[in-house]
């Protein structure tokens, strides 16, 4: 037989049995509350981290394989310039151009000129030469002469290096042409590595300022120069911002040459750079 009593009331273990079910139902109650807005923070800071990383790592997608043609005629003109260019001769790279070179813009620029008057603008200083050299490293890609400011045309075949010009911003981003190039903390040789880079784009540092009405932007707090070097400012793989050597970067190799194959033979057609110096 049972017995109820109607005002029987709870021992004192079943009040704290009580109590830890009433505050376990005021956590599930206020988890319940702030679930959603801790989801949402969540999720933020996951597509802010997914965005950091595509922009940092993503942007080191660049093709930089040789696609010029391997035809025997193209690679022994390559030879020919490979060879002038390790010679720093003038005499081997003239009979290599055109009848009408484009350079600039500063000097033969549109309509271009004739090769001697061409040689009076170019390779008489070592940095030609250096640039040439990188352009013959990295190598060269085929590109489409249709609608050429030059007066190229769909029969022509050309191709223009280095393969990496022309795959990125070069307002937002720079190249790194050489590997297990140091990203300094400061600009100075001295100061602590952040990371090493090979053969990648980083994004540029500083901000895009003018200096008047209807000036070219540039950045501000880009370009620092230490103990006679030049370092630029920039944003590591690892989102860090350091500092790189010039010396180091499409910012400092940034010349393009064109070959073209013009009646029957492979020529150097232009000698160009089309960025603010």
């Amino acid at each position: 037989m049972h017995f109820i009593y109607k005002n029987a009331q709870p021992s004192g273990s079943a009040f704290l049995f009580l109590d830890a079910c009433r505050l376990n139902f005021l956590i599930m109650n206020a988890r319940a509350k702030h679930y959603d807005l801790l989801c949402s923070t969540v999720k933020t800071a996951l597509l802010f981290a997914i965005f950091l990383h595509c922009a940092i790592a993503g942007v080191t997608q660049i093709n930089l394989s040789d696609a010029a043609p391997s035809t025997l005629g193209l690679q022994a003109f390559k030879l020919q310039l490979q060879r002038a260019c390790e010679q720093r001769s003038v005499a081997l790279l003239r009979p290599l151009l055109a009848d009408t070179i484009y350079d600039g813009p500063d000097d033969c620029g549109y309509p271009g000129c004739k090769p001697d008057k061409f040689l009076k603008y170019n390779f008489h200083e070592n940095d030609d030469w250096e640039q040439l050299a990188n352009i013959l490293r990295f190598g060269f890609r085929k590109v489409s002469t249709v609608g050429d400011e030059f007066g190229g045309d769909s029969a022509t075949q050309c191709v223009q290096g280095p393969t990496y010009e022309g795959q990125y911003d070069y307002d937002q981003q720079l190249f790194v042409v050489k590997r297990h190039v140091a990203i300094k903390g400061q600009p100075d040789v001295h100061a602590k590595t952040i990371e090493k880079v090979s053969l990648t784009l980083l994004q540029k540092g500083g901000e895009f300022v003018t200096d008047c009405e209807g000036c070219i932007p540039h950045r501000d707090h880009y370009e620092y120069e230490f103990d006679g070097k030049l370092w630029l400012k920039v944003l590591g793989t690892r989102g860090e911002m350091g500092y790189i050597p010039i010396d180091a970067t499409s910012d400092k190799f940034f010349k393009t040459i064109r070959l073209c194959k013009i009646q029957g033979d492979w020529k150097i057609y232009y000698w160009f750079h089309n960025r603010p110096t």
